[in-house]
């Protein structure tokens, strides 16, 4: 998609306070002074070089426009000048009964004590017949877990796990007869569209939002709301693939964590 931006002037005015300096360090030209400018860290060059007039710095349009990916285009009739630049194309993210589909494949847990007595709820999914979820889920008292995804009840021993990684805080079950999500380790950009799935409190829940960043400790940060419970649930893009595992709860702040998918992948070659 193309956006444009009419214009009427072929300059524009920079807020500074070194603009009203009358100092030449980088020359003159036509008696006045060069104004030196750069475009994430490289020169920009042109033909006529910025300038400070009257106290304002007055920049190239074209030159400034082009080091940024845009194009300009004149008009001499009008003496308007137009720039078009371009914008990344819109996400259209699930929909809810893609987003239930996928709903079918993550499962609540609950964690059992060695007399079968309930300590503890988290959430689950499966990949590739394996139920993955967080390995402080499964960390503890909890001796076995029982993982309800709707179609099917699973006890699983913790015990048993076919992985576990209390670094990566991952852990792994075998089980059956649950369809797999899909995994996505591609890098992801700021602003794209993330959906939460898990038990958050016990109850099911899908929640939209957008990655940030990825934190100082490696896990990916995001905003859709998440809780209690939610550890172990998925993260997933606008294709309805995984992307992490969740594993921090946000009520009361704006982000949450996820364990990215290349971790996973990674016990999963294992």
């Amino acid at each position: 998609m193309k956006k444009k931006l009419l214009i009427g002037l072929i300059a524009f005015t920079m807020i500074s306070g070194t603009a009203y300096a009358a100092t030449a360090i980088n020359g003159l030209y036509k008696g006045r002074a060069i104004v030196k400018v750069t475009v994430n860290g490289t020169e920009v060059k042109s033909i006529v070089p910025g300038q400070l007039i009257d106290g304002a710095t007055m920049l190239p349009l074209r030159a400034i426009a082009e080091s940024l990916g845009a194009t300009v285009d004149w008009d001499g009739a009008k003496q308007s000048a137009s720039i078009t630049t371009q914008q990344q194309p819109t996400q259209t993210g699930l929909t809810l009964t893609q987003l239930n589909k996928l709903g079918e494949s993550v499962g609540i847990v609950y964690q059992l004590d060695a007399q079968n007595k309930q300590i503890g709820t988290g959430s689950a999914f499966v990949v590739d017949g394996i139920a993955v979820t967080n390995w402080h889920v499964a960390d503890g008292n909890a001796v076995s877990l029982m993982i309800d995804f709707g179609s099917s009840v699973q006890t699983v021993q913790v015990k048993d796990a076919v992985f576990k990684n209390e670094a990566a805080d991952l852990i792994g079950f075998k089980v059956s007869g649950v369809t797999g999500l899909k995994l996505n380790t591609a890098e992801l950009k700021k602003g794209d569209k993330v959906y939460a799935i898990g038990f958050p409190k016990g109850r099911f829940a899908i929640t939209e939002g957008a990655y940030q960043f990825n934190s100082l400790v490696g896990t990916m940060v995001f905003d859709a709301g998440i809780g209690p419970g939610s550890s172990g649930g998925a993260l997933v893009n606008s294709a309805g693939q995984v992307i992490g595992v969740v594993v921090g709860e946000n009520d009361g702040s704006p982000n949450g964590h996820a364990i990215p998918t290349k971790k996973l992948q990674d016990e999963l070659n294992k």
